[in-house]
């Protein structure tokens, strides 16, 4: 029996034990450090979607115009932590120029990274402090939590 898409993309991402901790993707991961999560809609050619859009669109009921992204609040590309309330989700809507103005806020480098110590807007570092976190924590001298 296959899984249904909806049943094999959660299968794929590991929440938290907080309510307010990333979902973070374990599937396919792109160069970029993003991941990949394929789907087929109905009749059509099988496509790669950003697992983060695809959380998104599922958990909002919101279908997002190709030209939109979706900006990490927290900072972890893996992170598809998405919630129709604002305020929980990690994700938001946004264009490439508020992409650009939040990354020159939160200081971060053209490679994407942060420097060392500092959080971004949800005062979390770039681990965000989770036990199964594969970033070195600023927080605790590049020890793992």
């Amino acid at each position: 029996m296959r899984l249904s898409e909806h049943d094999r993309f959660w299968g794929y991402v590991v929440k938290g034990p907080a309510p307010d901790d990333c979902w973070l993707w374990t599937g396919a991961v792109s160069d970029d450090g993003y991941g990949r999560f394929w789907t087929k809609p109905v009749g059509g050619r099988q496509r790669a979607v950003r697992p983060q859009r695809y959380a998104f669109e599922e958990v909002t009921g919101a279908a997002l115009p190709s030209t939109t992204l979706l900006l990490h609040a927290c900072d972890v590309p893996l992170c598809v932590h998405a919630d129709a309330d604002p305020e929980r989700s990690h994700v938001s809507p946004g264009t490439h120029r508020d992409n650009m103005l939040d990354r020159a806020q939160k200081g971060a480098t053209e490679t994407g990274g942060r420097p060392s110590g500092t959080e971004g807007s949800r005062g979390r570092n770039a681990c965000a402090g989770h036990a199964n976190c594969a970033t070195p924590c600023a927080r605790t001298g590049g020890m793992r939590t």
